[in-house]
């Protein structure tokens, strides 16, 4: 019995420890460097790393018509970019 109650209380703070562990869906700022064709991906600058974010076909675009109209040095918006799959949602132009 204590067994079973012991295995039961690791499995719920298991699975609630994976369910927060993963990075929070929110609005990363950063600055815009360059567009990768061959891998659909844009590298960004945030806080002094450069990250990697895929682009796909129902990416939304906002102050932009493409990813082609963004410059080496735009502040951009990205959304709906987690950890877990770093495909964005949403790209806002922040400085124009």
């Amino acid at each position: 019995m204590k067994i079973k109650l012991l295995l039961l209380i690791t499995s719920c703070l298991i699975f609630s420890v994976s369910i927060f562990a993963h990075c929070p869906n929110k609005k990363i700022k950063s600055q815009f460097i360059s567009y990768v064709v061959d891998s659909n991906e844009i590298k960004v600058i945030q806080k002094k790393r450069t990250k990697s974010i895929k682009i796909s076909e129902k990416t939304k675009y906002f102050g932009i018509k493409n990813v082609y109209d963004l410059k080496k040095g735009d502040i951009i918006l990205i959304d709906g970019c987690n950890c877990k799959s770093r495909v964005a949602t949403k790209i806002y132009i922040a400085n124009k």
